[in-house]
């Protein structure tokens, strides 16, 4: 079973769905990416339903990544603000992330690209025993 550490923080005076940030760490096991979801959607409250089913599968494809490609534990980050949502996963894998060939009837290798679509920006950040994949989803798409 996943050993799950949650926090949810708001700022003070800054509304019920604005600078929302919620903590998960996980320990790295396939029923990650089911328990990460219902975190990030505790953390985007009634945010509207196309963009919180984006940034849903965004978290879904970045922790499976995490849970099939890294080490953990992963942390997963989902911070609310006033025009985007950001989504961090750090997990302690040494494999970069890449953008898989694939076939037309292939199941899998296309979550990468997945993010990239959803998102308006993603990026990998690096540290000496862990890396950080941060996307970011605009609350209004057409910004």
């Amino acid at each position: 079973m996943a050993e799950v550490l949650a926090s949810v923080r708001r700022e003070p005076g800054r509304g019920p769905l604005r600078n929302r940030s919620l903590t998960v760490t996980l320990t790295g096991e396939r029923v990650d990416p089911r328990v990460a979801r219902n975190h990030a959607r505790r953390a985007l409250g009634s945010i509207q339903s196309q963009v919180a089913d984006d940034v849903l599968l965004v978290v879904s494809e970045l922790v499976t990544n995490a849970v099939l490609h890294g080490k953990g534990p992963i942390t997963l980050t989902v911070t609310v603000e006033p025009s985007e949502v950001v989504v961090a996963v750090t997990d302690h894998g040494s494999e970069s992330p890449s953008f898989a060939q694939q076939h037309v009837d292939d199941e899998d290798g296309r979550g990468l690209r997945i993010v990239q679509r959803l998102t308006a920006a993603w990026d990998v950040e690096r540290a000496a025993t862990a890396k950080t994949i941060t996307a970011v989803v605009r609350l209004h798409p057409a910004d």
